[in-house]
């Protein structure tokens, strides 16, 4: 016992050492722990990125795709590694991800919270090692040769057995046309995909005294499922074993290929199709050859993908000389009914010799194109919809939330507890008014400016029915009055061919909160409502598209200037529909007292003599109290009325054959 007490001691002062005697610049080494599917590592990613993206010169990144919580192609390529890997920091399986670590243990826990100082602050501390990483790439590039030169440039020595040597070949960037996983998803940095000779690393067994240098040499075969061998890169880092510092890191940045390679790009251009309802499609592809080798190409099979299932090969053959273009069609793909992901990749390429190795297979990845296919008939003669599935992200039956584009804002389910902060929920639900678990996010800031997503609805049949229409409820905060961040409604009756627009806002007209504070965020930078006073409800008259059949659907466009857009509660049926919801002959309509408990009092000033109806409806648009055939005298009206009403939130509404006047109360 008493000699391995005087060891450890000795190991202190040699870690003490290096702090204080050290003098090479530090590169960081930060370590995420993420997942395709995980929703949380794609709400928080991009700041992190952006961090990281700013600070190349200061630190070296590696990204584990791990096996949890939903599907991840890559990990199941090289799950070994990343499994082992993450038992370095127990916290990953135990507290989930994101996860990272920052030089080992200088930093740990949801990339939440993690930010430019504390990068800055280690970045600052010197290190005791010089740490110097290159690779070579085989002619073929099945193989590569890695040498890494470790120099103790501080008074202490490294003792055998005290650290190991990490070696990591990984993808600078991966791009997928379609995402890979469940949260959408389609980029991904740094990414980890084998350690060298396993996730175990190299045990430095050998002391390195002070002023020694090191040299290690590894050769290993190129793992067979790299996605492009231009971004091919080599980290390696020296980690204490039982503190699990990183003393230091380094990088072998990607390389331009040299030598004779073949590399085929293709694009496609979706045909248009007749209407939501066709379900035939077809594409033509643009071919491009961007090999080196001055042999043509003389033979490509294509494979179409719809919705990730392989469909049946189509072969092009001619002759493609390096930088030259040619084209192919793939006609009558079946779609099926709903959301159809489209793409196309290559199987394989060939020039007059045989079959040739294409160093790049993400650009043989098309553009992925998204085509929304509605069944040709229906049964349904209501829509109502509350977006209450049960698992968080999940569509409900009969809605198809559809992305026109790879750089629009992201759209999807919300529940509350996938807007955790790091360290807990919001205490408020996020469906409507806060009485329900779900309503549709739309994170307009997130996209492009002019992007857009859309809602879509199935056909509801309105035969037999009459005075139909259709209600909703949403919430918007603006950061100030100049944005065009705007929510349309619209309705078609021949299946999507043409859509006439029902309903729209835009701006301070849209916003239901103005300006909120951030510094009450649950997370920051992101506004979600916080209680029933902040959504609001309307609704649209419905009449014309009786007897017929009728899609609906809700696009949104950012514009910046604004926050999240919420949706909730959409419901179209057959009723009484009195006129659009304004009335221009009540100049003031004031509701009193407000809160109100068992008595209200209504204060109207009319510019006519009137007859009108008073209702009170509650959040879901049921009418729960009403005084017909109220007479309305020129000027000033007051009216007093019992209310026997359960504590909520409701509309109070004035309605006549010219329209309706609505103002929110709530009772206590």
């Amino acid at each position: 016992m008493k000699k391995t007490s005087t060891f450890l001691l000795l190991l202190g002062c040699v870690l003490s050492s290096f702090l204080g005697y050290s003098q090479a610049n530090r590169m960081v080494l930060v370590e995420q722990f993420t997942n395709a599917s995980c929703g949380p590592c794609a709400v928080y990613g991009p700041a992190f990125q952006a961090i990281l993206d700013a600070n190349t010169s200061r630190c070296v990144v590696l990204k584990y795709q791990c096996d949890f919580p939903g599907a991840d192609p890559m990990n199941a390529q090289n799950k070994a590694d990343v499994t082992g890997r993450y038992t370095t920091y127990p916290s990953v399986p135990s507290t989930g991800i994101p996860y990272m670590a920052m030089d080992g243990n200088k930093f740990t826990g949801h990339i939440a919270n993690f930010n430019q100082n504390l990068l800055t602050n280690r970045a600052n501390v010197k290190s005791p090692l010089e740490l110097k990483v290159d690779h070579v790439l085989s002619p073929k590039f099945d193989s590569m040769t890695i040498d890494v030169n470790l120099k103790n440039v501080s008074t202490a020595a490294i003792l055998p057995n005290a650290a190991i040597l990490q070696v990591v070949i990984t993808e600078r960037k991966i791009v997928f046309a379609s995402a890979p996983g469940s949260n959408g998803e389609k980029e991904f940095h740094s990414v980890m995909r084998k350690m060298l000779p396993n996730f175990n690393g190299t045990a430095l067994t050998d002391s390195i005294q002070p002023g020694a240098t090191k040299s290690f040499q590894f050769k290993a075969a190129v793992p067979s499922y790299i996605y492009d061998f231009t971004q091919l890169e080599v980290v390696s880092f020296v980690q204490m074993k039982t503190s699990k510092e990183i003393l230091q890191a380094g990088i072998s940045e990607a390389k331009p290929l040299t030598g004779n390679y073949y590399d085929i790009a293709n694009k496609y251009t979706p045909e248009v199709r007749t209407d939501n309802c066709d379900n035939v499609y077809s594409v033509e592809i643009a071919i491009e050859n961007k090999s080196s080798s001055t042999e043509p190409i003389t033979r490509i099979v294509f494979t179409p993908l719809v919705n990730g299932a392989r469909k049946t090969k189509s072969v092009w053959t001619g002759s493609i000389a390096s930088g030259a273009k040619a084209t192919h069609k793939i006609s009558n793909l079946s779609l099926v009914n709903g959301i159809n992901r489209i793409g196309v990749v290559v199987d394989s390429v060939y020039n007059a010799s045989g079959l040739v190795k294409d160093v790049s297979s993400v650009n043989n990845l098309s553009d992925e194109y998204r085509e929304l296919v509605i069944p040709k008939t229906t049964t349904k003669t209501t829509l109502t919809q509350g977006f209450e599935v049960g698992s968080p992200g999940a569509v409900p039956a009969g809605v198809y939330y559809f992305t026109t584009s790879s750089n629009s804002f992201r759209m999807f389910t919300l529940q509350k507890a996938q807007a955790n902060n790091g360290t807990s929920v919001p205490p408020y639900e996020l469906g409507g008014y806060g009485k329900s678990a779900n309503s549709v996010y739309m994170e307009l800031p997130g996209g492009a400016p002019g992007s857009q997503n859309s809602i879509n609805f199935e056909k509801t049949n309105l035969t037999g029915t009459t005075g139909n229409k259709l209600k909703f409820t949403y919430a918007y905060a603006t950061t100030d009055d100049a944005n065009t961040d705007k929510l349309d409604v619209e309705a078609s009756t021949d299946c999507g061919q043409t859509w006439s627009s029902i309903w729209s806002k835009s701006g301070a007209e849209l916003a239901t909160v103005k300006s909120p504070d951030p510094s009450t965020f649950h997370i920051t930078g992101i506004w979600f409502p916080t209680n029933e006073t902040e959504w609001t409800s309307d609704s649209v008259n419905m009449a014309k598209y009786d007897g017929g059949e009728v899609l609906i659907r809700f696009t949104a466009y950012g514009g910046g200037g604004g926050y999240a857009l919420f949706l909730d509660d959409v419901n179209l049926a057959p009723g009484t529909f009195v006129g659009v919801p304004q009335l221009d002959f009540i100049s003031s309509f004031d509701v009193f007292p407000n809160p109100a408990t068992n008595v209200l009092n209504i204060e109207l000033n009319s510019k006519i003599d009137a007859k009108v109806n008073i209702r009170i409806v509650d959040i879901q648009g049921k009418v729960v109290t009403q005084w017909p055939n109220e007479k309305l005298n020129f000027g000033y009206n007051t009216f007093k009325k019992s209310i026997d009403l359960a504590p909520g939130l409701y509309h109070m509404e004035i309605v006549s054959d010219q329209g309706i006047l609505t103002q929110k109360i709530s009772v206590q």
